[in-house]
């Protein structure tokens, strides 16, 4: 299970009150709120609210728990909030049979004033939300609750990386909470790669953790309210809360996403070359290489079915990719569907293909997703055979390709050119979410490839030309 953390509107120093009722744009303005907030409207039955969810670290530091969100994650990760739909409820009561008083319309990372921004609508006759509603329209302030999953913390001080919070700790935490060093560092946990999946009106002047546990006025100012105490209470609350399954994080969701965010950058820089703009003999080399690299004989229907008869296919997975053998999208979908579609599918996804990646880092349910992600195993010898004669014709390793690619230059003569992205996308939904399901299972051969010291620029560069084949 993933750590859960919890930050209020109340652990941010921000230059207005946190949470204020939005009337009009000329409003938002003042409290120098997200611009791409000025055309949402929220249906007549709610109330609009602005809402500062949290700043980053670079702006604002550590929360009182004393965990922090690096800026980086808060503008890449902020729109969590609005795909968790998770909101709004009362006091961390979020499970799917509990009611919600709101919504969330809106997110955005401001970077001037480096903090994530929420536009939400409260529902304005739910009796549960009469009291903060009425507070907020006099002047006073009441305290939301976020919620974040993430695979791991990191001790700020040793690095050290927990992944349960519990047991795994480094001896700076919880212990040294709060303290700073003589290098003037602060005990303190990062949170890389949060999901924010929760927003509760918590209603009290000190945020989730008073209220989750009980502590009464006179422990909250006394010595109860320690950095060690607020740790402990957050991990009572962490076992309380309901954790939507979308939004569970896998043990390589975190060394895919460091990835995706490269082959996304890349991905754009192969549509650049494809639209013309060639800028380097690098670039003029992969222009010319591709659609020699995409003619080679695909893999056959017969090989394809015995590499099926398989049934353990993350460790096939994992045999083919340490060959550097990535399915094409053809193969891919022999593999998936064994021929028992019509092709019109497979033209729909690939017409998702040569973006892909960059839609990929958008679905949290698929990253998170590890059906295609290559596993330890042993494989059949026959079967360790099979592959190992593929490997001429079909890895994208730099010298199996390469040898490919001058042979086919030799022979066959095939003119060198990178297929443009189509302006005309599958409106299949279907065909969608097979290319999604195609991102994923190169993101995670790659990712593997990655954690094993086999993976290189041209393999990554190989492997997005499949997809525009």
């Amino acid at each position: 299970m993933p750590l859960i953390k919890f930050s209020t509107t109340e652990d941010f120093q921000s230059d207005v009150e946190p949470v204020a009722i939005v009337e009009d744009n000329k409003q938002l303005s003042k409290r120098s709120g997200s611009e791409k907030f000025k055309n949402i409207k929220v249906p007549k039955h709610q109330t609009p609210v602005h809402l500062i969810a949290l700043g980053s670290y670079e702006g604002t530091g550590c929360n009182r728990n004393f965990d922090y969100f690096l800026e980086e994650y808060c503008r890449k990760n902020h729109y969590t909030f609005v795909k968790a739909g998770r909101a709004v409820h009362i006091q961390h009561k979020n499970k799917p049979t509990d009611p919600k008083y709101g919504n969330v319309y809106g997110s955005d990372y401001n970077e001037k004033m480096k903090r994530v921004e929420l536009f939400i609508g409260i529902d304005s006759n739910a009796s549960r939300m009469a009291k903060s509603l009425q507070k907020l329209a006099s002047g006073k302030q009441v305290s939301y609750s976020m919620g974040s999953s993430q695979t791991f913390d990191r001790c700020s001080i040793c690095r050290h990386k927990s992944y349960n919070g519990k047991t795994d700790r480094c001896s700076h935490i919880p212990k040294r909470l709060g303290e700073i060093t003589k290098e003037g560092k602060v005990v303190a946990m990062e949170n890389p790669d949060p999901n924010w999946f929760d927003i509760s009106d918590v209603d009290s002047t000190r945020g989730a953790d008073r209220i989750a546990y009980s502590l009464n006025k006179q422990a909250s100012d006394s010595i109860l309210d320690t950095p060690q105490v607020r740790y402990e209470n957050n991990l009572k609350l962490a076992s309380e809360i309901y954790l939507p399954p979308s939004l569970v994080l896998s043990k390589y969701a975190s060394s895919k996403r460091a990835l995706l965010d490269k082959i996304s950058k890349m991905e754009k820089h192969i549509d650049a070359i494809a639209s013309g703009k060639v800028t380097n003999s690098k670039d003029k080399y992969i222009k010319e290489q591709a659609s020699k690299l995409n003619s080679t004989p695909a893999i056959s229907d017969t090989t394809i079915s015995e590499l099926r008869a398989f049934t353990d296919h993350t460790k096939l997975l994992k045999a083919l990719a340490d060959k550097g053998i990535i399915f094409s999208p053809e193969e891919f979908y022999k593999y998936i569907f064994d021929n028992k579609l019509d092709d019109s599918s497979l033209k729909g996804m690939k017409s998702h293909l040569p973006d892909i990646h960059e839609e990929l880092a958008k679905d949290d349910q698929e990253i998170n997703n590890d059906d295609m992600y290559p596993e330890e195993g042993k494989l059949p010898l026959r079967l360790i055979e099979l592959i190992r004669s593929l490997t001429d014709e079909h890895s994208l390793f730099d010298g199996p390709a390469h040898n490919r690619i001058i042979r086919i230059t030799m022979i066959k003569k095939v003119p060198g050119e990178l297929k443009k992205e189509s302006s005309e996308k599958s409106d299949s939904l279907f065909a969608k979410q097979l290319a999604l399901k195609y991102a994923n299972y190169q993101l995670s051969a790659l990712s593997y490839l990655n954690d094993n010291d086999k993976l290189t620029d041209d393999l990554i560069i190989n492997t997005l030309i499949l997809n525009r084949g």
